[in-house]
């Protein structure tokens, strides 16, 4: 096996793969299997990288070299043996690396130092602001100014092929180009108020990217200009070329969703007592004012950010985007791969061309605004708040780790074993544990963390049964190479549980239910529902037949097996109607149960998903319901003449239910309903007299019907003649 040698770091992104569960019953052992960079989008990083290929790294090894008693560090230019230099604010100093640490290089007249660069005879060159200047440091020297254009602000300074100094200002927006001689001309007019950064085009020419507009412009090697990109962005913080193309990162205020306003940022600190004391010039009251009120990045929650990729032609391609890690400086590194500072959390990413990110480490500042690469393959940067310069060095970390988010099996579960994929090169080490617990974010009710396990391969898990798991892996380095995580597997079985019943309904007599359409599929993986049908039964009425429904849930989504039982109310033995029912309904003939009062027991059982013994069963009775079969005896009917009236009576009597809806007939004419004598039908027996009127003479047929509570129907006949 290859170890993975520090000299391929800043290539690396690491992440975490993919969650993978199987079939969902009590009787299957299922896994997790976390491979992917989605798998880890809650797991918490120290000291480690993850790559969008879905590997776990240990960090470039991080080094404070200085802090600053200036609260930013803006800029960093690096001579050719390898000697750097930082510029900040608000006190207008540039320090040089020295033997003994960071010494003073210069101090500005003025409170900002926003841009320096070093010419080939090893000459310092410092733009300042406001009252933007450029100084040339060189021997010791205090430093002469050497151009003074008419603009506030000096925003960035590169050479040119040729030797000339370029200078980006701020009110105006211009870039002029500087002779040897410190002789100035403007070779782009910006639109905008500020040009804020430079990069050379490699054909003699540069790109420039602006401030309130957020235009890259391009000057060509004979002066002439054009607009490479109008970025839909407000600012161009930082230009870099990389493989012949411009990447560009833009900033655009953002306010809850909308715009900002075009609110400046402010300086907290100002030097503005002159050498000797006495009060501040009236020059530096009046740098003090336009400091405050000076563009500079803004916290990352009133920004987005974005990064373009743009070809020499003009084709642009957002390749990444964030709204809480803004883009503030950019460095191109070997192999194809873009170094992003950002802001608000000193955060450093490593961006493909194709915009995979991965995070490679967290500074302890606010901002990243400046980077710069040493001759050895380390990284400086140069932040704000606190003010510090940083050096990542090509060597890793000595030790990181990945904890990842909860796991939920959903369901109380037995663990079985951990394993992982991983490279290990000497010198190098990883291990894992594990905790479990109860709760759906870890407490103290949690277990203690397991011992380290080490073997990649047979890791069993010695922690308690419980419904979630939260892993913890750690990697060692001695520095020279990195051991990568690439997968973690988590095998678990869930604890059967009972399946419940929710409810048991008896349907009214008569409806009968019957299948309708295919089978529903299981339920979702982990959810709580049994497999049912996808459409409801079909309804239909038959004479004699009575119908169930039930609602039944397995937590652990096996197939359930039901048995419909029966008892009369003056019985104590329960008997089988049908066993192995896998629909939630059951009709049945009633006509072969006595008339009576029964009950309907309901039992679910998940055996068939569950090893012999280790089923359940769950049950629920309905409520007392009638069967009644047998309809209402409607007797001695009678029609006589009384008078000009018909007076008929009749008797209507029930072996089981009570009487309901009675109606008579006359001649097969309409129904007519009629209430007994008593005016309320609320016994088994009941007794009818209703007189009939305005019969034609001749014979009539009176026919009264009655209806029982149970749907039962019965009638008996009278005839009667007219004279």
């Amino acid at each position: 096996m290859l170890p993975i040698r520090a000299a391929s770091l800043i290539s690396l992104v690491c992440s975490l793969g993919t969650l993978v569960t199987s079939p969902a019953f009590a009787t299957s052992t299922q896994a997790w299997v976390m491979r992917s960079k989605a798998d880890f989008a809650d797991a918490r990083l120290e000291g480690v990288t993850i790559s969008p290929e879905g590997r776990i790294a240990l960090s470039p090894q991080v080094e404070r070299l200085a802090e600053s008693p200036q609260p930013v560090l803006w800029c960093i230019a690096v001579d050719a043996k390898g000697v750097f230099y930082v510029g900040g604010g608000n006190e207008g100093q540039v320090f040089r690396a020295g033997a003994s640490g960071m010494e003073v290089a210069f101090d500005a007249p003025e409170v900002e130092v926003h841009a320096i660069a070093i010419d080939t005879a090893g000459r310092l060159y410092v733009g300042t602001s406001p009252d933007g200047r450029v100084y040339r440091v060189s021997g010791g020297k205090p430093g002469d100014a050497f151009f003074s254009p008419e603009a506030k602000y000096i925003w960035a300074l590169i050479f040119d092929d040729a030797g000339n100094l370029l200078v980006a200002t701020g009110q105006p927006g211009r870039v002029y180009r500087v002779s040897s001689s410190g002789k100035g001309e403007v070779v782009l007019e910006g639109r905008e108020d500020h040009i804020r950064t430079l990069v050379g085009d490699g054909k003699g020419g540069f790109y420039a990217g602006s401030d309130q507009g957020g235009v890259i412009y391009h000057v060509s090697s004979d002066g002439k200009e054009s607009v490479l990109y109008d970025t839909p962005a407000r600012e161009i913080p930082a230009l870099v070329m990389m493989d012949g193309d411009v990447y560009a990162a833009a900033l655009t205020p953002m306010q809850r969703g909308r715009p900002a306003p075009e609110v400046r940022g402010s300086v907290t600190r100002v030097r503005v007592t002159p050498e000797g004391g006495g009060d501040a010039p009236d020059d530096a009251e009046s740098q003090i004012d336009a400091a405050q009120n000076q563009p500079r990045p803004q916290p990352a929650e009133s920004y987005s950010g974005a990064i373009y990729r743009i070809s020499t032609q003009g084709y642009a391609r957002k390749i990444w985007e964030s709204r809480d890690a803004t883009p503030l400086s950019l460095l191109p590194l070997p192999g194809g791969r873009l170094l992003v500072g950002t802001g608000d959390r000193g955060r450093l990413f490593a961006i493909s061309a194709g915009g995979d990110a991965s995070e490679l480490s967290a500074l302890e500042a606010s901002q990243v605004n400046a980077l710069a690469a040493l001759p050895d393959g380390s990284t400086l940067a140069a932040t704000s708040n606190l003010g510090a310069l940083f050096k990542l060095s090509r060597s890793y970390s000595k030790e990181g780790s990945i904890t990842s988010g909860p796991r939920d099996s959903g369901l109380i579960s037995r663990w079985g074993a951990l394993s992982w994929d991983a490279e290990t090169p000497p010198g190098t080490q990883l291990a894992i544990d594990v905790r479990t617990g109860n709760t759906e974010e870890p407490d103290g009710t949690w277990s203690e963390w397991s011992k380290a396990y080490t073997d990649s391969r047979s890791a069993l898990i010695d922690r308690p049964d419980a419904r979630y798991l939260q892993w913890r892996a750690k990697l060692r380095s001695s520095g020279d190479a990195t051991p990568l995580l690439k997968a973690v597997q988590v095998h678990y079985l869930p604890r059967n549980m009972p399946p419940e019943i929710d409810s048991v309904e008896i349907q009214n007599p008569g409806v009968s239910l019957q299948p309708s359409g295919a089978p529903q599929g299981g339920g979702d993986e982990g959810g709580e529902s049994s497999p049912r049908r996808a459409s409801p039964p079909k309804r239909s009425f038959q004479r004699g037949i009575r119908s169930v429904t039930w609602k039944a849930t397995d937590a652990n989504s096996d197939p359930l097996r039901t048995e419909v039982q029966y008892r009369a109310e003056d019985e104590t033995a329960w008997k089988t109607i049908q066993s192995g029912v896998e629909e939630d309904f059951l009709a049945w003939d009633s006509t072969a149960m006595p008339d009576g009062v029964y009950r309907i027991r309901i039992i679910v059982s998940d055996a068939a998903a569950n090893p012999t013994g280790k089923g359940y069963t769950g049950q629920r009775e309905s409520a007392p319901f009638d069967v009644d079969n047998t309809p209402p005896a409607v007797t001695d009917v009678t029609a006589r003449m009384t008078g000009k009236l018909v007076e008929v009576r009749a008797t209507v009597t029930d072996s089981f239910s009570v009487i309901g809806e009675t109606s008579y007939s006359v001649d097969a004419a309409d129904w007519t309903v009629v209430l007994p004598e008593d005016g309320i039908a609320d016994s088994t027996r009941e007794s009818y007299r209703f007189s009939l009127a305005s019969l034609a003479p001749g014979e009539h047929s009176v026919v009264v019907r009655a209806r029982d509570r149970a749907g039962n129907v019965s009638a008996g006949k009278a005839v009667v003649t007219i004279p």
